[in-house]
């Protein structure tokens, strides 16, 4: 027997949680030779050269026009990324995993307001529930090992910004494939695309401390941009609009109360 969609949207929220989680640390490593605009550029700019045949084979709409429809929702993919990874180099992995876990209520309240989406008492009970249990996954561990986990003021500020335009991309997604029927590859594509246009004209325009495109090119930042792009945006991303277009803007972004469990074991 076949599974049921909702179910096929469950499993991929957790394969992307597993994926997603990983970000924050490989982020730190590859800070330790890049600033924070070149990651994104280098991230962004791979994962579209990924995923460009697989747009050109699904996309039948004119780019402009299409440009014209998802532009917002790439934007705030854009500036998610912006804020993440100023905030990231700034704060704690730790900071940031519990700022993130306020997305599925920012996002449940952008979407009643915004799309109309509507949620249940149960639902609302159940978002509750989850967002203690991931605080407590996240906090205890910090107490008995004694790491540190409020971070810096601004980084956290920062990774707030980031967790707000993450909310206002789910739910500027959700209204697309529902209402604009844009498939998950689509929306994925282009806001990729967007993202590293946009990041490849700040990297241009800021100065950097280290050679960069020396050492974009050495095999484990090759390999570390490899797996950022493809696992940490294009599968993640995917599954995620997928999840966004098959069951709603809350089951969505309950990634963020699953990436703290994965996150304390990377």
């Amino acid at each position: 027997r076949s599974m049921s969609t909702p179910l096929l949207a469950l499993i991929g929220i957790v394969i992307a949680s597993i994926f997603w989680s990983t970000s924050g640390t490989v982020s730190k490593i590859l800070l330790r030779s890049f600033d924070p605009y070149a990651i994104a550029f280098f991230r962004t700019a791979l994962a579209s050269v990924f995923i460009l045949p697989l747009f050109l084979k699904t996309n039948k709409r004119p780019f402009i026009p299409l440009l014209k429809d998802t532009i917002f929702v790439s934007l705030a993919f854009t500036a998610n990324f912006f804020f993440f990874f100023l905030g990231i180099s700034k704060t704690t992995a730790n900071a940031a995993a519990i700022i993130y876990v306020g997305t599925p209520i920012i996002a449940a309240l952008i979407g009643h307001f915004f799309i109309g989406e509507r949620t249940t008492l149960q639902k609302w009970i159940g978002i509750g529930i989850g967002l203690v249990g991931s605080i407590l996954i996240l906090v205890l561990p910090v107490f008995e090992t004694g790491q540190k986990i409020s971070g810096d003021l601004e980084g956290n500020i920062l990774i707030g910004c980031a967790t707000l335009c993450w909310a206002l991309y789910t739910v500027g997604s959700r209204h697309l494939s529902t209402q604009n029927h844009y498939s998950p590859i689509v929306i994925t594509s282009v806001s990729t695309f967007v993202c590293a246009s946009i990041f490849f004209v700040v990297v241009l325009l800021s100065p950097h401390q280290t050679p960069i495109y020396a050492l974009a090119i050495r095999w484990d930042n090759i390999l570390w941009f490899s797996y950022l792009a493809f696992f940490v945006t294009i599968v993640t991303n995917y599954l995620f609009q997928w999840a966004i277009k098959h069951s709603s803007t809350m089951t969505a972004t309950l990634t963020h109360y699953l990436q703290p469990i994965f996150s304390f074991i990377f």
